[in-house]
């Protein structure tokens, strides 16, 4: 497949010569109906032909970083990591794989002598009745997707 450059370099109105109109063509200013070509494209054609190519790239580069964070996102999902404590925000919801519970985090509390980890507080349960005191632990609080 030619890249940008390359294509942009050959011929354009030999491109479009080649290709198989209809004779309703809004392009093309003479139609051979028996070779079903295109036989004196007109500037408009050419034009015409330039857009579709620059689409064509476009579309190529959109597919390719659609494609690029779709695997991402399956390679999160299928494969979660563990949050570090700098991932961590307030309003953030995460699963508590050592409690088995999801939990809400409300305040967080940087580490300190203490809690050399840090910590937080998070709602206990889904009422919002009681803040849980807790202290960061490694490969403990996940995505809450893990949960299912």
């Amino acid at each position: 497949m030619l890249n940008k450059e390359e294509f942009k370099k050959e011929n354009l109105l030999s491109a479009l010569k080649a290709l198989d109109c209809s004779r309703n063509c809004p392009c093309c200013k003479c139609f051979d109906n028996n070779t079903q070509k295109c036989q004196d494209p007109t500037p408009y054609a050419v034009d015409l032909l330039e857009e579709f190519i620059q689409e064509h790239f476009e579309l190529v580069e959109k597919y390719e970083m659609l494609d690029n964070t779709y695997s991402m996102i399956c390679e999160d999902y299928l494969n979660p990591q563990p949050y570090k404590f700098e991932d961590l925000k307030e309003g953030m919801w995460v699963w508590d794989s050592k409690e088995m519970w999801i939990r809400n985090i409300v305040i967080l509390f940087k580490p300190c002598k203490q809690y050399p980890k840090g910590s937080f507080k998070a709602w206990a349960d889904s009422c919002e009745e009681t803040l849980d005191f807790v202290e960061f632990e490694e490969n403990r609080f996940y995505p809450v997707y893990i949960a299912k």
